[in-house]
């Protein structure tokens, strides 16, 4: 299994508080991300715990890096394989990790903040520095803030999520994990309800990261 859980719609909107009609309005515009770069299950009406997470982390890019909900869904669904990787490092750190020493999905803008123009998943500290001398504003979003975010807002509206979103990276079961996560999406490149999200184009990649 790609994922621990498997339920209904109805759990993943009640935690973020979204209505049906609304989710649906947010599909039609591109404005969802699930888990593996997908945009839609791809078994109707089958979520699970990553997809939870995937609509977290497209909500804290969206206030955090100050971005449009369409965009940043983009992002999620493009830099898929990064985030979970980082993911999975970021959410078995010791508690006691600061900030700068955590696993970031950072978003750099132009120092107008109107313009994304790189996206980045590792270290904080090594990404904020490095990306910030290019002249670049690093909008940094701590994967494992993300985690326990996410875990908090199922929490109160009353579900429980696994203990951890991933795998262990430094396991031969993680790599057991990404292939049959890569299975999955061929899968849903072959079902019409599901898409396999394609990296896009490098021509693709550069409007997205340059409009």
């Amino acid at each position: 299994m790609v994922q621990a859980m498997n339920f209904a719609r109805g759990v993943l909107l009640d935690v973020f508080g979204i209505e049906g009609n609304a989710w649906h309005q947010r599909q039609h515009r591109g404005e969802v991300a699930l888990a593996f770069g997908m945009e839609r299950p791809v078994f109707a009406n089958e979520f699970g715990e990553l997809d939870v997470f995937a609509v977290g982390l497209t909500w804290l890019i969206v206030i955090l890096a100050k971005v449009d909900m369409k965009e940043a869904a983009e992002l999620v669904r493009e830099y898929w394989r990064e985030w979970l990787e980082g993911l999975a490092f970021a959410e078995r750190l010791k508690p006691s990790t600061t900030y700068l020493d955590g696993i970031c999905f950072v978003v750099a803008t132009d120092v107008s903040e109107q313009r994304i123009v790189a996206v980045e998943v590792g270290p904080c500290k090594d990404l904020i520095e490095r990306l910030g001398s290019r002249g670049l504003v690093p909008n940094a979003i701590p994967l494992d803030l993300a985690a326990r975010k996410v875990k908090a807002m199922a929490k109160l509206a009353g579900h429980k999520l696994p203990k951890y979103f991933t795998r262990d990276p430094k396991s031969d079961e993680f790599k057991q994990w990404i292939a049959e996560i890569e299975h999955y999406r061929e899968i849903a490149s072959m079902k019409g309800g599901g898409r396999k999200a394609k990296r896009p184009t490098p021509a693709r990649r550069r409007q997205l990261l340059t409009t």
